[in-house]
């Protein structure tokens, strides 16, 4: 059996599915609160339907507080503006068991065109291939929030003038451990 929280391949979720140990495969990502939002969906579904394509949410989920109610003050959504749908991009390698819920698995994605109106957004982003790595979704943070900032008109708050040069350090920390790590394997 394999080692508790260790990553899941797709194989082997094939093979855990087709003999009934995994039934559901929670698909999340992090809210502005820092709380995982998604969906629970049937496992053979997601083999055949959202493994290839992703899934759909509503930017509804980015909007709202921790009580789940609304907040005013978003350019991407509102209740006069209406809400727009975004695409979860299933980010494989972090596809895990959930040892608190019998035959399930779990797994983090990263959200593609999240502004309603930025439908040339989420193609640049995808043309570019940052939906993959994890240095490419740091970097794909910082151009949404660029995109948030530049042209929807969000005001830039404390909060951002601090995000920003953190985005950036966690984007040289990255990159540069994935830059160790490939030089240690092309090494050995």
């Amino acid at each position: 059996m394999d080692r508790e929280g260790a990553p899941l391949a797709v194989d082997q979720l094939r093979a855990e599915v087709a003999d009934g140990r995994v039934d559901t495969v929670l698909v999340a990502f992090t809210d502005m609160q820092g709380r995982l939002q998604g969906k629970r969906l049937h496992a053979q579904y997601f083999l055949d339907e959202v493994l290839e394509h992703g899934t759909e949410g509503c930017n509804y989920l980015l909007a709202v507080d921790v009580d789940m109610s609304t907040v005013d003050g978003y350019a991407m959504s509102s209740w006069e503006r209406g809400y727009g749908d975004f695409v979860f991009a299933p980010d494989l390698t972090t596809l895990r068991r959930v040892p608190w819920h019998p035959a399930t698995v779990l797994l983090l994605a990263g959200l593609i065109g999240i502004f309603a109106a930025a439908e040339d957004a989420h193609r640049v982003i995808m043309d570019l291939g940052l939906a993959r790595t994890t240095t490419r979704a740091v970097f794909e943070l910082k151009l949404l929030l660029l995109l948030a900032i530049f042209v929807y008109g969000e005001p830039f708050t404390a909060a951002h003038a601090v995000a920003f040069p953190l985005i950036w350090m966690a984007l040289a920390i990255i990159t540069a451990d994935a830059v160790h790590r490939q030089r240690r394997r092309v090494a050995t």
